[in-house]
């Protein structure tokens, strides 16, 4: 029972890793740019291209490049912020765990 839930607990960890890391690498690169509509064509004046994306029935995500990015600098923060903690916890049971030897 609990090797099974443990199995399954870091299975689940992996694959939202990965789709997490997909999700940067995607939002992030020239296609992820593109499906924001953030890039337009050659030829097209810029005007024009805003036009087209934030058309009705448009299929492009212009709404969703802004949250992505807030989500993963906030989700980046909270590591950052958990590894400082971790950091400052390991630090002081150093100094006192010495104390009372």
């Amino acid at each position: 029972g609990t090797a099974c839930m443990c199995l399954n607990g870091c299975a689940m960890t992996c694959g939202g890793l990965a789709w997490w890391i997909t999700g940067i690498v995607w939002r992030f690169s020239s296609d992820g740019a593109y499906a924001a509509g953030e890039i337009a064509p050659e030829g097209e004046s810029i005007e024009d291209w805003d036009s087209k994306v934030t058309a009705d029935g448009s299929l492009f995500q212009h709404h969703s490049g802004k949250f992505m990015f807030i989500y993963y600098i906030l989700c980046w923060s909270l590591m950052g912020l958990s590894c400082l903690c971790s950091i400052i916890a390991a630090i002081c049971g150093c100094v006192t765990g010495k104390g009372g030897d």
